[in-house]
């Protein structure tokens, strides 16, 4: 490897210049399929199985997709292997002649540990009543709702950027207005689980070490951080940090690196993977300007008081690495009284 290349030839000029160095990359998704192509016959003979061509790439497509703490094709062949080796552990007469792209989405879930259906179109018909689903369960913010939904579809039609979180929201709003259910609510749809993180609790600059690992010679770098190690054991959730604006300014600059790059580099040098994380921050900035436009439940036109208080607690930088601020209006009284 590349490390083990610094560490023991390159230190060494006179070993070095013995040796010619071929750096072999990681092959395209195109060429893994043409090597699985070959190893077939092997991976057949030595399971008793036939794997069907499309089970050969769906094994490529989706392990280069959710599995990213290694490279192809190691981790396309090691897919398609245990995916033989779980036809023996089940019994005879329930096991599986032919392979299809069925059985390698299980296995997939279970090495990626994500749910599922998260890699099985499956997913689709829960995405297509997504927005309704989260209608019934909460009321009155239907706005918030729609561009979620609309950010999901985007996500599973592969139009979005594949190096960015799924999506990344600033929901604003007064309190207990249901931005938080919103979250919640997301989560059991998707059957993905719920990350939360209370800010008030990161308002100091030392605190922030607590979410990405102390630095090194610090008290606690052997410990990780609660956010890259939350993200690293649950890398498909609804990560939700509420109340943002009462953290750190610290914390904004390493949420622009997950919004960006899809990727959080903790204080040990381990990468942590974001990309299938939905981010959604909440705040109450702007809820005391809107409340102070019209007391009590009935006018829900305040939006734009509460637009510059988020201008002005928020850095452009950071509002424009937002798929969408999506502000919760005052509940109306019949919304209330259901």
């Amino acid at each position: 490897t590349y490390k083990e290349f610094r560490n023991h030839f390159e230190k060494d000029r006179a070993l070095l210049r013995r040796f010619q160095k071929i750096d072999v990359n990681e092959p395209t998704i195109e060429d893994t399929i043409k090597i699985l192509r070959g190893l077939r016959t092997a991976f057949e003979d030595h399971h008793k199985v036939k794997y069907t061509p499309d089970a050969i790439k769906t094994a490529v497509e989706l392990s280069a997709r959710y599995i990213n703490d290694r490279k192809l094709p190691d981790k396309a062949i090691d897919v398609i292997d245990e995916v033989g080796a779980m036809q023996m552990l089940v019994p005879p007469s329930k096991r599986k002649k032919t392979i299809t792209a069925r059985e390698i989405e299980q296995v997939i879930a279970t090495m990626a540990r994500i749910p599922p259906k998260s890699v099985s179109s499956d997913d689709k018909k829960v995405l297509e009543h997504l927005e309704r689903d989260l209608k019934r369960l909460v009321f009155g913010q239907d706005k918030a709702i729609e561009v979620l939904s609309s950010a999901m579809k985007l996500s599973r039609a592969g139009l979005r950027d594949a190096d960015k979180p799924i999506g990344s929201f600033l929901f604003s709003g007064p309190t207990g207005v249901g931005k938080t259910e919103v979250a919640r609510s997301l989560a059991e749809i998707m059957g993905i689980p719920l990350q939360r993180f209370d800010m008030s609790e990161y308002m100091e600059r030392h605190s922030i070490s607590r979410l990405i690992g102390a630095p090194p010679g610090y008290v606690g770098f052997d410990q990780g951080g609660l956010l890259t190690d939350a993200i690293d054991q649950q890398p498909h959730c609804v990560l939700l940090l509420d109340e943002i604006e009462k953290a750190h300014p610290d914390l904004f600059n390493i949420l622009l690196q997950v919004m960006d790059n899809g990727r959080l580099t903790d204080h040990h040098g381990k990468t942590v993977d974001f990309r299938n994380v939905v981010l959604i921050m909440t705040t109450n900035a702007g809820a005391s300007d809107m409340a102070r436009q019209g007391i009590g439940f009935g006018d829900v036109s305040k939006a734009d008081a509460g637009d510059e208080a988020v201008k002005k607690m928020f850095t452009p930088e950071f509002r424009n690495r937002l798929d969408a601020i999506v502000p919760f209006a005052y509940l109306l009284p019949e919304v209330v009284s259901r």
